[in-house]
């Protein structure tokens, strides 16, 4: 499970490179090098599973920063759809999850506004932010690869999103739902 992140809520203007490396290194570099490192031992197993975490803020504009949104949406959830097509051939599934705003220490600071905090209930169909416990099973649906597509946000659920696709380089795609939980 790749599911290691960091942000640093400025505008785009105020990054330095060394913040700019930073966030690179720690919500992409980490999760492609851990399953580089995984791949053999996955292959020789004769199967395996590997899940990223990445938010929904690598499918929408949510005002939380370009480059965290820029880590998950370009990198992270790319890489998910490479691997997919790369290592279905070695029985190795890719999964990734694209949760809203999860309660955890990386999102304390901004929920503790009660105006933010306001905003983000008020576009979340539960009413709440999501707790860690309710994302942290969703990248282990038996015998699905989901690399992550654009969701048309009228239908976005509060969160995750996860697709079906085929073993394939050109994806079959659709949606689960939730009735398949």
């Amino acid at each position: 499970i790749n599911n290691v992140g960091t942000n640093d809520w400025k505008p785009t203007a105020k990054y330095t490179s060394t913040e700019l490396s930073t966030l690179l290194s720690t919500n992409f570099e980490s999760a492609y090098h851990f399953s580089q490192l995984a791949y053999p031992l996955l292959k020789a197993s004769g199967h395996g599973s590997i899940v990223f975490v990445s938010s929904v803020a690598g499918v929408f504009s949510i005002n939380v920063g370009s480059i965290y949104g820029s880590t998950k949406a370009g990198a992270v959830n790319q890489l998910t759809k490479e691997l997919a097509c790369e290592w279905a051939k070695d029985n190795i599934r890719t999964n990734c999850v694209a949760p809203w705003f999860v309660r955890t220490p990386l999102t304390e600071q901004v929920l503790s506004s009660s105006k933010f905090m306001e905003a983000v209930v008020s576009r979340t169909p539960l009413g709440r932010v999501g707790e860690p416990e309710e994302v942290a099973h969703l990248g282990f649906a038996n015998g699905v690869s989901s690399p992550l597509h654009d969701i048309n946000p009228r239908f976005y659920k509060p969160y995750h999103e996860i697709i079906h696709s085929r073993f394939r380089v050109n994806f079959c795609e659709s949606y689960l739902h939730e009735d398949a939980w």
